[in-house]
Order: C-alpha cells, then structure tokens, then sequence
C-alpha cells in the first residue's frame, strides 16, 4: 500500500510538471531558470571568440556523430560483459530507445511543420 501511495504521489509530480510548462511565455518558475541558466553559460559568446567558435563546432552535426559514436562504444563494451540474459536485456533497451528517438522525431517533425503553417497531411495549398 505504502508503494501506491508512492507511485500515486509521484506521478501527480510529474503531471504537475509537464503542466507547469504550458504556462504562457516569459513568466512563471521555467522562465527565470531558463533565463539563469541561458546568461550563466552564455555570458561568454560575446567576449571570448575562443568560447565562441568552441561552442559552435560543438553545435556540427560530425561532432554529434562522433558523441553518438562513443556513446555506442560505451554501450558495447558494456554489452560484451553480459551474460546472454543481459546481452538480451540491452538489446531490448537499445531497441526501445531507438523506437523512442524515432517516434520524438516524427512528433517533433510534426509540431514543427504544424507551428509554420504546413499541415502534415495535406501539404499542397492548390488542392
């Protein structure tokens, strides 16, 4: 009963937090953190141009290949050490999250072209 109470508790967290960010702009508790964390590692841009050029060859998509390439050694050399329940068990994991990645891109593809004006189904404006 103790862990229902729990589950119970922290799941209306976590539904009061995904609510709180449908608060309008620039108020409320999201923005100012927002805002804090935006200037406390962004300050810099402006006077180091080392920091800039740092920050923006981190932002390339070769440099995001190259993180998701050590992620998958990580991932291997821990799957190597699996026995076979484990090496089933990771597969799955990595299965789900790929599905996962793919299924948040679709939804952010989706969004996105919705916010501009394009809707998703019926792209052609002369029909």
């Amino acid at each position: 009963m103790n862990h229902l109470k729990r589950i119970f508790i922290l799941n209306a967290i976590g539904i009061a937090l995904f609510l709180s960010w449908y608060l309008p702009g620039n108020s409320g508790f999201w923005f100012e953190l927002d805002k804090g964390v935006f200037f406390f590692f962004n300050h810099l841009l402006g006077e180091s141009t080392t920091f800039l050029y740092l920050v923006a060859f981190t932002n390339l998509r070769p440099f995001d290949v190259v993180a998701f390439l050590f992620m998958l050694g990580i991932f291997y050399s821990y799957y190597r050490k699996q026995d076979l329940k484990g090496k089933r068990w990771m597969l799955a994991m990595g299965a789900t999250m790929l599905v996962s990645a793919v299924i948040a891109k679709q939804f952010d593809l989706f969004f996105s072209n919705f916010a501009h004006g394009k809707h998703p189904v019926c792209l052609d404006k002369s029909a």
